[in-house]
């Protein structure tokens, strides 16, 4: 009898954790759908590009370099064309061309593609998960870079949706994310005397890690879009530092062969035109759009 009344106990602590179990799935398919929803109808970058809302004549891709370099509204204004931004804080090569393709299967292509070069040091799939369910590509990258978080998100949508550009979405719900501008100015301390003395060398780019540049230059090739690869500027001190970046350049620039190239990144001489030694603030944006005109980025454009 004693037996029968411990099984029946386990049971019944069993089926509540079940049912417990059940209404976390019930609640969280409610929730992620919403935010979905909610994530799908907003005016943030991604969104747009997965909605087919973005009709633009030059695209930019890159990592937070690309995000804080590029001002839309000075592009537009100097070029009397419209602009988008698709870069993102972490993003790397080989996201960027799924962007790219799914970019060109969802919008109007564009007629120029400016490329930040340093996305080749970077790579974040994490932070595209909000998306993953629109792009195979991205989907495809996932179960391959992080096959437990990927399964994981196709269990429990919220725990896909907890990345920052699900917050981001939410925040630029009701308006635009194209007129960012880094604002913040680099405090003169982050670069002390000690700092200045040492010395930093970068990875030189090496043919598997620029094989999804070269595949992204393919695709724009192969849809007759011209693509302009810059390097945004670095803070004048941290570039001292870099005891290979000419090297870095170089090597770079013999793997895009004939993509024209345009090194911005001992530009700007102003310490208080940057935000941190990688990223230029708002006050860096009329020299770089200058450079950009002075070495032909926008001209002939018009003809693809």
């Amino acid at each position: 009898m004693t037996a029968l009344l411990t099984n029946h106990k386990y049971l019944n602590r069993t089926l509540s954790l079940l049912a417990i179990f059940v209404l976390f799935l019930c609640l969280d398919r409610i929730l992620s759908g919403l935010i979905q929803q909610a994530l799908f109808r907003s005016s943030f970058r991604y969104s747009l590009l997965y909605r087919g809302a973005v009709d633009a004549d030059i695209v930019v891709l890159g990592n937070s370099r690309g995000t804080s370099s590029v001002y839309v509204p000075a592009i537009e204004q100097a070029t009397s064309m419209k602009c988008f931004n698709l870069s993102y804080n972490g993003m790397g090569a080989q996201e960027l061309v799924e962007v790219l393709k799914d970019f060109l299967k969802y919008n109007r292509k564009p007629k120029l593609i400016l490329l930040e070069a340093s996305c080749i040091t970077t790579s974040s799939p994490s932070n595209l998960s909000p998306f993953w369910k629109y792009s195979e590509g991205l989907s495809d990258n996932a179960k391959l870079q992080m096959p437990v978080s990927f399964y994981a998100g196709e269990v429990i949508g919220l725990y896909r949706l907890n990345a920052e550009m699900t917050y981001r979405a939410l925040y630029y719900l009701n308006r635009s994310d194209q007129g960012y501008a880094n604002r913040r100015v680099a405090s003169s301390s982050k670069f002390s005397d000690a700092e200045d003395s040492s010395r930093i060398k970068l990875e030189t780019p090496s043919e598997e890690g620029m094989l999804p540049v070269c595949e992204l230059l393919e695709i724009a090739r192969s849809n007759q879009i011209s693509v302009y690869v810059y390097l945004a500027p670095y803070h004048p001190e941290y570039s001292k530092r870099i005891e290979n970046l000419d090297e870095w350049v170089a090597k770079y620039r013999s793997f895009i062969g004939e993509t024209p190239f345009l090194d911005m990144s001992r530009s700007v001489s102003e310490s208080d035109c940057f935000a941190d030694r990688l990223h230029n603030n708002w006050k860096a944006i009329p020299a770089i759009v200058q450079s950009m005109n002075r070495f032909g980025v926008f001209s002939g454009i018009s003809e693809f």
